[in-house]
C-alpha cells in the first residue's frame, strides 16, 4: 500500500498534481480541504479558541482515515499545505501510522518561486478553505519562511514546479517511486 503525501506552500500546485497523479496511477485522492471545510463550520479559523479545536480534530480524523486506508490496502494521495518544524511531528505521526499497517509513505515536497505562487494564488480553481489572496499569501511567506522547509527525517523527492506542468510533475513522482496503475 502506497500513500503519496504531497506537501509545500500554498499555491504550489499540490492538489492539481495529486489529481494528475491519480489519473496516471489510479490512486485515490483524499481531499484534505473537504475535512477542513466541514470542521471549520463549527470551529472557524477566525476564532482562536475554536480554531485550536479544529486543528486537533483535523489531525485525529486524518490519522484515523489514513490508518483505515492502509488497513484496507487503498493506495492514495493527499496534500498538506504547511511545512516546518511545527508540522514535522504530524509528518512523523503519518509515517508511523501508515507503516504500522504495512504501508509506505512517499513524501513529495512541491515548491515554486514566490512570484509564481503569488500569480497562482488568485486562480479561479482555488476555492473552499484554500488561501486565495495575494496579500495574505505574501504576508504568510514573509512571516513563515519555513513553509519552504523540507522534511528532514527521510530522503524524498523535492520538485520545483515553477516551470513544470502538473502532468510533468506527476510523471516524475510516478517514475521516482515506481508507481503503476
Amino acid at each position: 500500500m502506497n500513500f503519496v503525501f504531497i506537501y509545500g506552500p500554498p499555491a504550489s500546485g499540490k492538489l492539481t498534481v495529486a489529481n494528475e497523479l491519480s489519473k496516471l496511477t489510479g490512486y485515490k485522492v483524499f481531499y484534505n480541504h473537504e475535512v477542513l471545510g466541514v470542521l471549520a463550520t463549527l470551529f472557524p479559523y477566525d476564532n482562536e479558541k475554536l480554531s485550536s479545536i479544529r486543528k486537533q480534530l483535523s489531525r485525529k480524523l486524518r490519522l484515523e482515515i489514513f490508518s483505515e486506508a492502509a488497513k484496507a490496502n487503498v493506495n492514495f494521495v493527499t496534500t498538506f499545505g504547511m511545512s516546518g518544524p511545527e508540522y514535522f511531528d504530524f509528518f512523523r505521526e503519518v509515517k508511523k501510522t501508515i507503516e504500522a499497517e504495512g504501508g509506505r509513505v512517499l513524501f513529495v515536497q512541491l515548491i515554486a518561486a514566490k512570484e509564481e505562487l503569488l500569480n497562482r494564488v488568485e486562480s479561479r480553481t482555488r476555492k473552499g478553505t484554500k488561501i486565495d489572496s495575494k496579500d495574505y499569501l505574501e504576508k504568510l511567506i514573509t512571516h513563515k519562511p519555513e513553509l519552504f522547509s523540507k522534511f528532514p527525517d527521510i530522503v524524498h523527492l523535492s520538485i520545483d514546479n515553477t516551470s513544470m506542468s502538473a502532468e510533468e510533475v506527476s510523471r516524475k513522482i510516478s517514475l521516482e517511486y515506481n508507481l503503476t496503475h
